[in-house]
């Protein structure tokens, strides 16, 4: 929380509304990141439960090993949400 607080990291603009609005309309949502305090982010900006799945860097069921551009995390997304690849968008 140390290094949130220090870098006053905060969400893009716009993306807690947008967050919002796919959650209100049934669109499932899935974040994929590296990034080493994600969870420290997500609970500081309240954004924890505005996502369906979680995936990260790691060993695990909701871990991929292989870092982006790589493929890997957005197979584990697919097949952990049920989702075909035709209905996914990535931003």
């Amino acid at each position: 929380s140390q290094v949130i607080k220090k870098e006053n990291l905060k969400p893009f603009p716009k993306i807690i509304s947008l967050l919002k609005t796919l959650k209100r309309t049934g669109t499932k949502t899935a974040l994929i990141t590296s990034a080493p305090h994600v969870f420290t982010f997500l609970y500081t900006n309240g954004l924890q439960h505005d996502f369906n799945l979680i995936i990260t860097q790691g060993v695990g069921e909701n871990c991929f090993t292989k870092e982006k551009p790589d493929p890997e995390p957005y197979l584990k997304a697919i097949a952990l949400s049920g989702a075909k690849p035709e209905e996914i968008i990535v931003i």
